[in-house]
């Protein structure tokens, strides 16, 4: 779901539920209808800023099947290539517009690079990328690009911690370079308070950067890492740690983004200094794929693979 769409959707409930219900009694022959006023459901009864899933549903607001997360977000997704100042390409990834300009990404993605370029579903590159934010500990950057305009924008959950264990999630990406390919699974779990999520959907190098989407077409959280020692252990850099890391406003919940969620994490890339890993967390191992021969390379001696291709 976009921002444009969750916004317009608000407005319309506080429309609807601040109004005065009326109801049809009867009607008696030859009388008009009878109608007879009764109090209106308080809204605070109905939408509650801090539980949106169960808002959702008391409206009951009809959770998005797969193929209208992919058609809603084919045109957000995007592919995304760093360069050196050299024009030699470090890594392939994926990230996704997040208004008209800036595309939202991992931090490993785009380091060290001196310009980017993405292209879109429908084949458009655009060359003219700069790095607007980042946020290293948390394995975030945003860049921003000119010249071009996207056609829609994904928006962030309003708080991630609401998300249910075992509930469908999905990932819209560029697994391999095989661009816009979607995959389904669970969210396994949350990790460090929330800051990080495990899920079950197929990823492969080059999903760096890709959306996670919940069933109302929310994104999550962004594709980070997975654990190569395991199956289907791959981890999430949460919409929270997202509004926190990066100064986002939230503005459906009260307190404006959430607090502490990423305090005292670190998800650099092993080569930087990094305190040990919870246990809750196999110790990780980061290996880069060379984009030309698409060749794993180990980086360190942990066991974290950082989704993107890259020597």
């Amino acid at each position: 779901m976009t921002l444009d769409m969750l916004m317009s959707l608000f407005k319309q409930l506080i429309v609807v539920f601040l109004a005065a219900a009326t109801v049809t009694v009867g009607e008696a022959k030859g009388k008009a209808p009878a109608r007879k006023a009764v109090k209106s459901t308080s809204l605070e009864d109905v939408i509650n800023p801090t539980d949106y899933q169960a808002t959702f549903q008391a409206l009951h607001v009809p959770k998005m099947l797969p193929a209208q997360i992919y058609e809603m977000s084919k045109d957000v997704v995007v592919q995304l290539t760093s360069f050196d100042a050299q024009d030699h390409p470090l890594m392939i990834g994926t990230g996704f517009f997040i208004n008209k300009t800036d595309v939202l990404t991992n931090y490993h993605v785009v380091k060290g690079a001196s310009q980017f370029r993405i292209l879109t579903y429908g084949g458009i590159e655009v060359t003219n990328g700069t790095l607007y934010t980042w946020s290293e500990e948390c394995d975030l950057a945003i860049v921003r690009f000119s010249g071009y305009y996207s056609k829609g924008a994904s928006g962030l959950v309003p708080d991630s911690n609401q998300e249910r264990v075992g509930e469908l999630i999905y990932v819209v990406g560029n697994p391999e370079g095989y661009r816009a390919s979607i995959s389904g699974g669970l969210l396994s779990a949350y990790r460090l308070n929330g800051a990080v999520m495990q899920v079950s959907a197929a990823i492969s190098p080059g999903s760096s950067g890709s959306p996670v989407y919940n069933e109302y077409g929310f994104v999550i959280g962004i594709i980070a890492s997975t654990d190569v020692r395991g199956q289907n252990l791959n981890f999430v850099v949460s919409a929270n740690s997202i509004y926190e890391a990066l100064g986002f406003t939230n503005p459906f919940h009260p307190k404006g983004h959430m607090t502490g969620v990423t305090k005292g994490v670190n998800l650099q890339p092993a080569s930087e200094p990094r305190a040990p890993a919870p246990a809750s967390i196999p110790a990780p191992e980061y290996i880069d794929v060379d984009p030309n021969t698409h060749q794993p390379i180990s980086k360190s001696v942990e066991n974290v693979l950082h989704l993107g291709f890259g020597s």
